[in-house]
């Protein structure tokens, strides 16, 4: 028996149920500087798209603004967005779309929510218990501290970080 050619439908729905995978490849694509899908899982966003992998699609892409230097309001608009519009709340359960959000906040000199960001994807990560995404997050939060001229947290936290690297044999992450 061969797989269907066409994705299932959800009941009720008129979308396909996978519809959230071509919008993490787009958000992965464009972390890894590919253009690949990127521009229809954008517009699935513009349509509608308000679940977990639109969002983590919109922080990448905040992400991205920042690190091209590119319009700063563009950047804190799709940050926004990629939280739910509440970076202490964030309305979404991927940590990692938080952390992502948070350092695009940061880059845009927005270190307020930056700030609430990155402590949302924190409390969600320990929650999880995701050591990685913990890693992940404190490297953020490292780089907020950094950039606000806190060494003394930034070192802190680049130091939890590595132990949290080398704890789960990812001596590569926490080099």
């Amino acid at each position: 028996r061969t797989a269907p050619r066409c994705p299932a439908r959800t009941a009720g729905s008129e979308r396909p149920a996978d519809r959230t995978a071509p919008l993490r490849l787009a958000a992965q694509s464009l972390l890894s500087a590919r253009d690949t899908g990127v521009r229809s899982a954008l517009r699935r966003v513009r349509d509608g798209g308000d679940d977990d992998a639109a969002r983590q699609l919109l922080a990448v892409q905040a992400l991205s603004v920042a690190g091209q230097g590119l319009n700063r309001h563009r950047c804190v608009a799709l940050a926004r967005r990629g939280v739910g519009g509440d970076p202490a709340r964030g309305a979404h359960l991927q940590p990692s779309t938080s952390a992502l959000a948070a350092l695009a906040f940061a880059w845009a000199g927005e270190f307020g929510p930056a700030t609430d960001a990155c402590a949302h994807a924190l409390d969600r990560a320990q929650g999880q218990g995701s050591l990685t995404t913990q890693a992940l997050t404190l490297l953020v939060r490292g780089e907020i501290a950094y950039r606000r001229g806190h060494l003394e947290a930034a070192a802190a936290d680049l130091r939890q970080a590595r132990a949290i690297c080398d704890r789960v044999g990812a001596d590569s992450l926490g080099a």
